[in-house]
């Protein structure tokens, strides 16, 4: 799970919660373990911070070639006589 942070603030940053850290506003942190999971949750439900999910990254790198695809088709109909 990825998380983006809304506001900064304290959480755990090992398995113990013994140790803490700052999690940065405008930071990504990928949340793969499952204590670290259980944090975001936490995170995400108290409005700090919320899930990134990578196939809407995905999603837009295709329509951006789909759209630079039907630019060179417009530019090349413009010029041909």
């Amino acid at each position: 799970m990825k998380i983006k942070m809304l506001i900064s603030c304290n959480g755990a940053s090992n398995p113990e919660g013994s140790v803490s850290m700052v999690y940065k506003k405008d930071e990504m942190y990928d949340m793969s373990q499952e204590w670290q999971q259980k944090v975001a949750v936490n995170l995400v439900a108290s409005d700090l911070a919320m899930e990134i999910k990578e196939e809407a990254v995905e999603k837009k790198i295709v329509k951006e070639d789909k759209k630079e695809d039907k630019k060179k088709e417009k530019k090349k109909g413009k010029f041909s006589l």
